[in-house]
């Protein structure tokens, strides 16, 4: 028997209504002379007004160094200005009916705020200074950090945190998304003067947006705004720090990207053998003016940052791969994973070249069968390095630090260039890069594979 169709959408539903016209309010923009982005809406529902100041900066911005910077920051923002206490700031909000709140995400920070439409100017005028003038009390700081470290264990016993963890990780890698949040190392070590760096640094009209809607006269608002906010500190922003980040998802080698004496070629290059990978083939040593494995980025300035993630097996004290802090095949700091048959396992070790003289400052043992991450950090007259076996992972483990600080200025054209009785016998002239570069003299060719190769400029105060 033959079932009967009925219709999708049964004739007891009642026909759709004529469409209406969907009203936007009346939006204002304007950005003031300092750089502040303004944007209005009116809405005269309710005599009362709401808005967001953020920042297009968040936890992100620091997420490889200092993760989670910006929420503590923010969190303590509120706390005190240069004007007002913290129980001022609550009484004043008391006495205004109005709420405020602060908070950061991955890529903003933001103070919200709401209130009665007759008291926007002084709610304002209280924004205005914790945007400029927030003071950072240590005791409200410490209160802070021991409350975020309370948290952070709370959280770590959580199933749904730890799965969005792993989540994030699997989907961002070794990109700063991939931070959910620091370890209790990471909070314990924070430093008030952190938070004020940040806040200095991010905390800027040029790198704000004001959003406000509500029950007002979008002329008189605007006024109003230009009163209060246009005092703010118009200077521009510090530029952008150089960043490079280099991933190895293309078949080609980035042009940013420097070999020594050999073209990138397959024989001992390979970006294909593994998706996502660099793998170098070991050739010579790094004091070798011939055959050597060695993929570098200038350094283009004092302050820098590089690191990597090296993937690589070892059965050989004469098998080496790591990161390399280089100026020629006669000055070098190199931080190189290798074999120990002492120990009888894969060690990383801290050796430096000056000329004629090598030196090892620090042999360290490390986990077998698991990716290590390598950086190096200098300041122009010292360069210090650091290992982890994920600092970015589901249970992050923080940098450690291996060895002592070593003198950069030996990777510079002055101390590079030498001569004997007026004549130069060593020319210097090609300045430092870091490097990612591997060994083999036992003549296997054992490869290593490298991850990440980032490089980052590092912003110092004036």
């Amino acid at each position: 028997m033959a079932t009967q169709a009925t219709p999708e959408i049964s004739p007891l539903v009642p026909a759709l209504g004529p469409e209406h016209a969907v009203v936007w309010p009346k939006r204002t923009r304007l950005t003031l002379k300092n750089g502040l982005e303004v944007v209005l809406a009116e809405s005269h529902n309710i005599p009362k007004f709401t808005g967001e100041l953020y920042f297009r900066s968040g936890n992100a911005a620091t997420a490889l160094d200092v993760p989670g910077l910006a929420e503590i920051t923010a969190n303590v923002l509120r706390t005190a200005t240069t004007s007002r206490t913290s129980r001022q700031i609550e009484e004043a909000l008391r006495r205004m009916g109005a709420d405020l709140s602060t908070a950061a995400g991955a890529d903003n920070s933001a103070i919200s705020f709401s209130g009665l439409t007759e008291f926007s100017g002084d709610l304002l005028t209280l924004v205005a200074e914790l945007a400029q003038s927030a003071l950072f009390p240590e005791d409200e700081f410490e209160r802070e950090r021991r409350q975020t470290l309370e948290g952070l264990r709370l959280e770590r016993t959580t199933p749904s945190f730890l799965a969005s963890e792993r989540l994030r990780h699997v989907l961002f890698g070794a990109h700063p998304y991939a931070v959910v949040s620091p370890t209790e190392a990471q909070v314990e070590s924070y430093q008030r003067s952190q938070l004020v760096d940040f806040y200095r640094a991010h905390y800027r009209p040029a790198n704000a947006l004001l959003v406000i809607a509500g029950d007002f006269a979008s002329g008189e608002m605007m006024a109003e705004i230009e009163r209060i906010f246009g005092g703010w500190n118009g200077a521009e922003a510090p530029p952008t720090p150089y960043q490079f980040s280099e991933d190895f998802d293309s078949p080609r080698l980035d042009p940013r990207l420097l070999t020594l004496r050999l073209h990138a070629d397959p024989s001992w290059l390979d970006l294909r053998a593994r998706p996502g990978h660099l793998r170098l083939l070991g050739q010579q040593s790094l004091a070798s003016a011939h055959r050597q494995s060695l993929v570098a980025h200038r350094q283009t300035a004092l302050h820098a940052t590089a690191r990597t993630v090296l993937d690589f097996r070892p059965e050989h004290p004469q098998q080496m791969a790591g990161l390399a802090h280089f100026y020629n095949t006669k000055l070098w700091h190199y931080l190189h994973l290798t074999w120990d048959e002492r120990l009888g396992q894969r060690v990383l070790r801290l050796g430096s070249l000056n000329f004629q003289t090598y030196t090892e400052s620090a042999l360290v043992p490390v986990p077998d069968d698991v990716p290590i991450h390598l950086r190096a950090e200098t300041n122009g007259r010292h360069v210090t390095f650091a290992w982890s076996p994920d600092p970015a992972g589901p249970a992050p483990a923080a940098w450690i630090p291996i060895g002592p600080s070593l003198d950069a200025s030996l990777l510079s054209d002055e101390y590079a260039t030498r001569s004997v009785s007026d004549r130069i016998t060593d020319w210097g002239y090609t300045g430092a890069v870091f490097a990612l570069a591997a060994q083999d003299l036992t003549s296997a060719r054992l490869h290593a594979d490298f991850e990440l190769f980032e490089y980052r400029e590092v912003q110092r105060e004036a």
